[in-house]
């Protein structure tokens, strides 16, 4: 996982934290609320129905953020959701060719 998306969760999960257990108190001040002028960022367009929309918006109201950054940290945790899954096949796959390995050595027929 890259640093920046590890950086972005980390701050993703104490953002979330906050926001359940202290909905009325202030952004951590290492959380940046802002919207990056990079030369690498992309702009993803959704079209969300009005219902959806206004959902998003009633969320960043509460808190205290713009509609955008509660949308990428969502897609963010999902980023991070499939990545974990994708090292969980890895692990899987390592341990199952180290017993594999360890049954070979022991001279284990199946």
């Amino acid at each position: 996982m890259g640093k920046r998306l590890e950086q972005a969760l980390a701050e993703q999960d104490e953002i979330e934290a906050a926001a359940a257990d202290h909905a009325d108190q202030p952004i951590p001040p290492h959380v940046k609320v802002s919207r990056p002028n990079r030369a690498l960022s992309r702009v993803l367009q959704v079209r969300l129905d009005p219902d959806e929309f206004e959902a998003i918006e009633r969320i960043a109201a509460e808190r205290g953020l713009p509609a955008s950054t509660v949308a990428r940290e969502r897609l963010l945790a999902m980023i991070a959701e499939d990545q974990a899954d994708d090292l969980d096949v890895a692990a899987q796959v390592a341990a199952a060719a180290d017993r594999i390995k360890e049954l070979v050595a022991r001279g284990v027929r199946t």
